[in-house]
């Protein structure tokens, strides 16, 4: 990954990131080499509900923890994104979700689609108004927060 983004750095384009934080060490990397110039990040849940989430049981969601940390020193311009299920996020999830990534500049919520090509089957998506409604729960804590695709 390191030789490609630097390929195409050397081609003078600017290279964006998107990364589910698993491996904190290479990011720390690109970003030391200057070899991203955006990192998009996904936060699946709150801590305590990511493995539940990811479908992982016993998930060590130390990386992901480093790679919050790394994104949240501000050493590159970054955003954090998650994608809301009905069945996976609560209020109290994504107030904790929130808690977390406090002070972050850039936070999306997503809206689950339901398609043929989900991995599990009968999950289902918020409306407008309910997602507006965990915005506003979370905004007090992140008030950049924003809502994309809706």
């Amino acid at each position: 990954l390191k030789a490609f983004i630097g390929e195409i750095k050397a081609l003078g384009f600017a290279v964006k990131l998107d990364t589910n934080g698993s491996f904190p060490e290479r990011l720390q990397e690109l970003i030391h080499n200057k070899l991203v110039d955006y990192v998009a990040m996904d936060i699946k849940n709150a801590p305590d509900k990511y493995g539940q989430t990811i479908g992982v049981k016993n998930y060590d969601i130390s990386p992901i923890k480093q790679s919050v940390s790394i994104l949240l020193s501000n050493v590159v311009p970054y955003e954090f994104r998650t994608t809301v299920v009905r069945e996976l996020h609560t209020d109290q999830d994504m107030f904790a979700l929130a808690q977390w990534i406090k002070g972050t500049q850039n936070y999306y919520i997503q809206n689950f689609v339901n398609s043929n090509d989900v991995l599990m089957r009968g999950m289902s998506s918020y409306s407008k108004e309910e997602l507006q409604a965990l915005l506003d729960l979370i905004h007090p804590l992140i008030p950049t927060a924003r809502l994309r695709g809706v």
